[in-house]
C-alpha cells in the first residue's frame, strides 16, 4: 500500500512539473515584409551606392521559453529572401537569394498593461537555398532578358557563399495573443567567393512582422 501510494505521489509530481515547465514554453508564427539590400565595398570604396532595395518575404515559425516575466529565448527556422535590384535608363537587375535562417534571441518584455513591449537581439546563421539572378537590357529598343538561379558556395565562380551569419535587433508589441514587430538582420559574412581580392559584400534587411502565439 504504501509503495501504491509513493508511486501515485510520484505520478502526481511529474505531472505537475510538467505542467508548470510546459507553461513557459510558446510556440510562435510570424511572418512578413522583407525589405533587403546587399553593401559591396572594395577595399574602403563602396560599390553599391546605386544598389535599391528588394521587397520579399520572410516565414518563420518559432518556440519561446520565458525564464520570467522580464526575459525569455525564442529559437526557430525562418525562410526568407534577400538580395538587392538596380534599374536605370536601359536596364534592370535583380537578385532574390532564399535563405533558411536559424535565429537564437533573447528577448526583454516590459508589461505596459494590456500591452506587452519587448526588445529583442541574438545571433543568426542562414544557409542559402535558392534564388535566382534577372537581367534585363535595351539596347536600339530591343530588349534583352535573362533569368537563372544563384549558383551557391566557394569557388571563383560562384555568386555568393552558401553560409551567412549576423545579428539580428527587434522590438514589437505583444497585444494578448497577437503579435506586430520590426527587427534589423545585420550580416557579418563576407559573401564574396573571391578570397584574394579587397571585395566584400554583405547583406542587411529590415523585416516587418505580424504573429500569433500559442500557449502551451
Amino acid at each position: 500500500m504504501k509503495n501504491n501510494k509513493l508511486f501515485v505521489i510520484t505520478i502526481l509530481f511529474c505531472i505537475v512539473c510538467n505542467v508548470n515547465y510546459s507553461q513557459n514554453f510558446n510556440i510562435l508564427i510570424k511572418g512578413g515584409l522583407n525589405l533587403s539590400n546587399m553593401i559591396v565595398k572594395d577595399d574602403d570604396k563602396t560599390l553599391s551606392d546605386d544598389y535599391k532595395m528588394l521587397p520579399g518575404f520572410h516565414i518563420h515559425p518559432a518556440i519561446e521559453y520565458s525564464f520570467s516575466d522580464l526575459f525569455s529565448l525564442e529559437g526557430g527556422i525562418a525562410f526568407q529572401s534577400r538580395g538587392y535590384k538596380v534599374k536605370g535608363d536601359n536596364h534592370k537587375f535583380r537578385l532574390t537569394s532564399i535563405y533558411l535562417d536559424i535565429p537564437i534571441n533573447a528577448k526583454f518584455n516590459f508589461n505596459l498593461g494590456n500591452v506587452n513591449l519587448f526588445c529583442s537581439l541574438g545571433p543568426y546563421v542562414a544557409f542559402g537555398i535558392g534564388g535566382k539572378i534577372y537581367k534585363e537590357g535595351t539596347v536600339h529598343n530591343i530588349t534583352k532578358i535573362t533569368k537563372r538561379p544563384i549558383k551557391w558556395g566557394s569557388d571563383w565562380d560562384d555568386d555568393l557563399k552558401t553560409v551567412d551569419y549576423g545579428l539580428n535587433f527587434g522590438v514589437g508589441l505583444d497585444i494578448n495573443n497577437f503579435m506586430v514587430g520590426m527587427s534589423y538582420g545585420w550580416g557579418l559574412a563576407n559573401l564574396c567567393t573571391i578570397d584574394d581580392l579587397d571585395y566584400k559584400i554583405k547583406n542587411y534587411v529590415l523585416q516587418i512582422s505580424v504573429g500569433y502565439k500559442f500557449n502551451l
